[in-house]
């Protein structure tokens, strides 16, 4: 498997969360994976401007990634996604959940 993704990533040029994600995505295809929350701390060293940071965070690390992986062989799993709602929401907000599969329908419509 990893000289297919690692193929895959050089000939759809990703850069960053890309492979990370082509990489999972792949692997769920091959068989049952085991899944666990992950959770982060802010930073308390560097005050951040978190509209500016979001932006940025949503533009290149997830609607690029996005847009890259609707391009290789994982675009039907990813379609496959907006059908799996309810278990994305076990874990992650609604409205966050809801936000990140718009992104996905744009992407799947380029």
């Amino acid at each position: 498997m990893r000289s297919g993704v690692v193929g895959t990533a050089r000939r759809e040029g990703f850069y960053g969360f890309e492979d990370e994600y082509y990489l999972v995505i792949k692997a769920v295809s091959l068989g049952d994976i085991v899944t666990i929350p992950l959770a982060c701390n802010p930073n308390l060293f560097d005050p951040i401007d978190e509209e500016k940071e979001k932006g940025w965070a949503i533009e290149k690390q997830i609607k690029q990634p996005i847009r890259k992986l609707a391009k290789t062989d994982i675009r039907r799993a990813l379609h496959s996604s907006l059908n799996h709602k309810s278990v994305l929401e076990r874990y992650y907000p609604s409205n966050h959940v809801e936000e990140v599969r718009g992104y996905i329908l744009e992407a799947l419509h380029e």
